[in-house]
Parts: structure tokens; sequence; C-alpha cells
């Protein structure tokens, strides 16, 4: 395994830990939630962006009524996510 894919390896496996420690989300992650988490890789956003993202929409979550949707997927977090191709960084997006 190439220095590049182990990095990868890690980012997407420190992303879906992130996100499986949220509340009220799958203890497990599916295909889909992995392929998002590469793509966040590839889109270079950083973990820190990442986390914060997902505090901030499982904070939303938690003051919405119970009888709201759970969190089923990574990409319930990331309309938070925009890339600015003007720029080196990702911005958040309300």
């Amino acid at each position: 395994m190439s220095h590049e894919q182990a990095s990868r390896q890690a980012y997407v496996e420190r992303i879906l830990h992130l996100y499986r420690q949220a509340p009220e989300t799958p203890a497990r992650a599916s295909r889909f939630d992995r392929r998002l988490a590469a793509e966040f890789y590839e889109r270079k956003i950083q973990v820190e962006q990442v986390e914060a993202a997902i505090l901030l929409a499982s904070a939303r979550r938690l003051m919405r009524s119970p009888q709201a949707p759970k969190l089923e997927r990574v990409i319930n977090f990331f309309p938070l996510f925009s890339r600015d191709y003007s720029s080196s960084r990702s911005t958040f997006v309300f």
C-alpha cells in the first residue's frame, strides 16, 4: 500500500469514526458513507472541518422534535460543505 493510499484510508476511517460517535447515528457506516468520506479526502476537506460539521448537525438534530428523522447517512451532515474553487479552503454553507 502506498503512502497516499494509507493516508486516504486513515482519513476515511477517522471521518467514519467521528460520524459513528455522533448521537443518533447508526453503529455502522454504509458503503455510500465510505465513498463520501473518500470524496472529502479528494476535496482536501480537513478532518477538523468535518468534525465541526458533525457536531453542528448533531446539535441541530438534538434540538429538533423527537419525531424528526435520524441522521442515518454521512450525507445528511454535508449540505454544510461547498468547495470554494477560487481558494484552497473549504467553507461552510448554511
